[in-house]
């Protein structure tokens, strides 16, 4: 259940955002080179780590009743309150939940009347022209006239700090395979070096227990139920490694060192947004096998 909270912010731009985790973090670029209060609204989780990292972004849950009902034909007649005011008010809506020609376009032209109003859409997965999101949208946006430059994060720098690995993915092909998450694990033990190891929901989903419970009697192991969570440990981190995921956008987007390790999916397109990101990456899409742990504690020395 969402804690959002019930007083909503009057803010001079509204940025709609739909996806996970990951879609989130590459749109903070855009968040930092916005111009006054914007109320960033999405997945309540992920737009809450938005607003901790940027004092100028306040959070809004877009599952909330009222915004939800925007997808719907007749919604510009029933949203009410708070949500209404805080549409009447906005003199900037970005969207990209919508084409800006369906129901939630014709909802927010009506309830939005005095804004000036932007669409972009995130590339698909089998896009094949090798721009980065985040480029793609900022293009979609200057070609209607929001004229913005993204903002990286300053690059964060703990020299004392863990060694962060992540070894999970919403998608399965992205992951690297454990036992060469376990060479890498080892190496930096053997080092000297303090390592976490995150796993989160995903993770006890798919994990047999006994893995998990090996894992937890060898290794720093942090279950995290919550993205307040991740947000905390990571923020001390002197390096952050893993796969094509949201975890590690967000350590990206963060400022952190991020080792990144892609093999199916491109990061000319998908790769994370931050000023101290490395991506190992093949020549040409494959499986996650093609890259030996070698190749990473060698890589893990940048």
């Amino acid at each position: 259940m969402s804690l959002h909270p019930l007083k909503l912010p009057h803010c001079r731009t509204l940025c709609f955002v739909t996806g996970a985790l990951g879609d989130h973090c590459l749109l903070w670029p855009i968040m930092r080179a916005l111009d006054g209060d914007v109320a960033f609204i999405g997945q309540w989780s992920a737009v809450r780590l938005a607003s901790r990292m940027m004092p100028h972004v306040h959070p809004v849950d877009g599952n909330l009743p009222d915004l939800s009902r925007l997808f719907v034909g007749s919604a510009k007649d029933e949203v009410s309150g708070e949500v209404a005011k805080m549409l009447d008010q906005a003199e900037v809506v970005i969207s990209l939940v919508s084409d800006g020609h369906d129901a939630w376009a014709k909802n927010i032209w009506y309830l939005a009347g005095r804004a000036h109003h932007y669409f972009a859409q995130m590339k698909r997965v089998d896009d094949p022209k090798p721009e980065h999101v985040l480029d793609d949208l900022c293009a979609q946006l200057v070609r209607q006239g929001c004229e913005l430059q993204p903002v990286l994060s300053d690059l964060r720098v703990t020299p004392d700090g863990p060694v962060v690995i992540h070894s999970g993915s919403g998608g399965r092909h992205k992951c690297w395979p454990l036992d060469r998450y376990e060479k890498l694990i080892e190496h930096f033990l053997q080092i000297g070096r303090e390592v976490k190891v995150i796993i989160g929901e995903v993770e006890l989903e798919q994990w047999e227990a006994s893995l998990r419970d090996d894992w937890a009697s060898k290794y720093d192991l942090l279950i995290l139920d919550h993205l307040d969570q991740l947000y905390d440990h990571l923020l001390g981190a002197s390096l952050y490694i893993g796969n094509d995921s949201g975890p590690t956008h967000l350590a990206a987007a963060l400022g952190l060192k991020v080792l990144a390790l892609f093999g199916p999916t491109d990061p000319r397109i998908w790769g994370p947004k931050g000023p101290g990101v490395q991506i190992l990456a093949p020549s040409s899409l494959t499986s996650m096998d093609w890259l030996d742990a070698d190749t990473v504690c060698q890589a893990a020395a940048f």
